[in-house]
């Protein structure tokens, strides 16, 4: 019975061993991807068909190992792993085939393609008119919100606005932006709000001098004091309660809650993902990796979901 018992402890210890080495091996490709000691993943969904030894991410959405190409966790049909390059701009080739985000092209020269493309971008029509499109585009592209203005219109992602007055517009970060009169939120008119007294809270909350706003829509249940602190990521607390979004975190430990990062946060005892419970998450050992994965000493997790 002693040695029954003996087998039995040191089955269990093993098992252990083997799920926390599991959480504590996973290792960041970049990209979305990831792999432990045994298994590749792609955002949290294991790669059934990827050889862990030989994989490697590529860059752009692109990886492979010593079999198979894959892009996003996908495998490309019949790419030629040897001969595989990554290009730019989602393009991609191997001595055979181009490919346009992990989808075979038409067969032709990839670096003629992409000069022809441009090309024709710029000398297509209105010379004046594409210039400036592309000026506009160019800019957009470095500048925070997606807003941008010249002397005399506004454009959101590169769409004009209609009947904003640019002369007295400004960015106010977060998806907002107003002018004199009006306020906007992603490009769209933010019904009834006042601009004069309008002002940003972050990560989508914002008020004026009458009511409060949500993502652009008056949201009179998002809860907001004088005394609150951001967090970071969406969370908020006051001296009695811990918010994610303006609702509040059910059981949240206000003294010991803490923004980790990513989505993810903790208190004393428990871990959370975008203001839900993460069920059997160990808090004290909990860290956060990059791209939605998170590990403790038991298990990883993918945008607050345990992987199996």
């Amino acid at each position: 019975m002693k040695v029954a018992a003996k087998s039995m402890i040191a089955a269990v210890f093993c098992l252990f061993l083997s799920i926390a080495g599991f959480s504590q091996n996973l290792k960041m490709l970049g990209g979305g991807y990831a792999k432990s000691t045994f298994d590749v993943y792609y955002e949290g969904r294991e790669i059934k068909e990827a050889s862990v030894t030989s994989f490697k991410y590529l860059g752009e959405g692109y990886a492979k190992d010593a079999f198979r190409v894959y892009y996003c966790g996908h495998v490309i049909k019949d790419a030629s792993v040897t001969s595989f390059t990554l290009l730019k701009d989602g393009y991609a080739k191997d001595a055979f085939n181009t490919y346009y985000r992990g989808k075979k092209q038409d067969p032709f020269d990839s670096n003629d393609h992409h000069g022809d493309h441009h090309h024709d971008a710029h000398h297509h029509g209105d010379n004046h008119h594409n210039d400036h499109h592309h000026d506009i585009h160019d800019r957009r592209d470095n500048h925070d919100g997606g807003y941008f203005k010249d002397r005399f219109d506004v454009y959101y992602n590169g769409r004009k606005l209609d009947d904003v007055m640019a002369s007295t517009f400004k960015d106010l970060g977060d998806g907002y932006g107003k002018d004199a009169f009006n306020v906007y939120y992603r490009g769209e008119k933010v019904a009834d709000a006042m601009a004069s007294t309008f002002k940003v809270l972050g990560n989508g909350a914002a008020k004026d001098a009458f009511n409060k706003y949500y993502r652009g829509r008056k949201d009179d249940s998002f809860h907001m004091s004088s005394d609150m602190k951001h967090l970071g990521g969406g969370y908020y607390k006051d001296q009695f309660d811990v918010y994610y979004e303006g609702r509040k975190v059910k059981d949240a430990n206000v003294r010991s809650f803490e923004y980790l990062g990513s989505g993810y946060a903790k208190d004393t005892f428990n871990v959370y993902y975008k203001g839900k419970k993460i069920p059997d998450a160990t808090a004290f050992s909990f860290k956060v990796l990059e791209k939605g994965y998170a590990k403790d000493s038991f298990n990883s997790y993918y945008r607050g979901k345990k992987i199996d």
